[in-house]
């Protein structure tokens, strides 16, 4: 039996779909009402450590997503969903001798802006290391996940004006990410392993691929500089109203900061096969073409 929180996610879908088609019985841990003959549903929340525990009956191994990625939220949010939650699950995972936690972190937590997003995540990767001397906890950090539905998002983001900016981004398939996620089961040990696509991209590359035929909407880069200036007083003005506020300085710089990563280790240890992301694009225009 495999543990999966965070199941009913952008990320735990695919792989509860893996799990499953692989063989595994697979247990979802949720809030949620879910139906779904091919899972065993525990309805609880990660904040509460007897829901987690009950959760943890019989189960072998856990794959630890769960988390609360909206980068706006009161950081109280943040830690009973990102942080309070991975603390109960490897404190009930080490109590019922649970053999290994495949703990799901981000590549955001080293980058030098940071939001209640990464922050909270670094928490909960912090909490995650303090275990792996007593169980088997890899740690896999994913940079910026995507699939077909956010490449026809932002293929409708390249009609807007986008700074020029000569900023090297990392990207990661999703489809590569649960491949890496289950490799990490099958032979990661407690380490962190780096998963990204094979390159980074500058992003003129990326939405010149995404935009082709049609040119790409171009403004100089001082343009950040105005936006981070003016994201100021409306996160004043929200704290003040005691309302999520609609964007920040933090964000805008964690959204422009430079990501790119050694994926050498994870490849190697986790087998998996990273994509190259324009190859990606470009499947995914073709199929646009066809109408699939």
């Amino acid at each position: 039996m495999i543990l999966v929180t965070g199941g009913t996610g952008f990320l735990g879908r695919e792989l509860v779909n893996a799990l499953l088609a692989e063989g595994f019985r697979v247990r979802i841990v949720t809030r949620r009402e879910v139906s779904d003959a091919r899972l065993d549903v525990v309805r609880g929340d990660l904040g509460e450590s007897a829901a987690v525990e009950r959760a943890m009956d019989g189960v072998e191994a856990v794959f630890h997503l769960a988390t609360n990625s909206d980068h706006f939220a009161p950081y109280a949010e943040h830690y009973r969903t990102t942080v309070l939650g991975t603390q109960n699950v490897l404190a009930a995972a080490a109590k019922r001798g649970v053999k290994k936690v495949v703990h799901m972190s981000t590549a955001a937590v080293t980058t030098k802006a940071k939001t209640n997003y990464t922050r909270a995540k670094a928490e909960a990767e912090a909490v995650a290391k303090s275990y792996q001397s007593m169980l088997e906890v890899p740690i896999v950090r994913a940079s910026l996940i995507y699939d077909d539905a956010v490449l026809a998002k932002l293929s409708r983001l390249s009609l807007l004006p986008f700074p020029y900016k000569r900023q090297r981004i990392h990207l990661s398939y999703k489809r590569s990410v649960v491949e890496a996620l289950i490799g990490a089961l099958r032979y990661g040990g407690s380490d962190i392993y780096t998963v990204a696509d094979r390159r980074p991209l500058l992003l003129t590359e990326l939405y010149k691929a995404l935009a082709a035929p049609r040119p790409v909407l171009w403004c100089p880069p001082q343009v950040l500089w105005l936006g981070i200036a003016a994201a100021y007083p409306v996160e004043w003005i929200s704290r003040l109203l005691a309302i999520r506020p609609p964007i920040t300085p933090d964000f805008i710089r964690y959204t422009f900061e430079d990501r790119s990563f050694d994926i050498t280790k994870a490849v190697e240890v986790l087998k998996y096969s990273p994509v190259d992301t324009l190859d990606v694009i470009a499947r995914f225009k073709e199929a646009r073409k066809r109408g699939e």
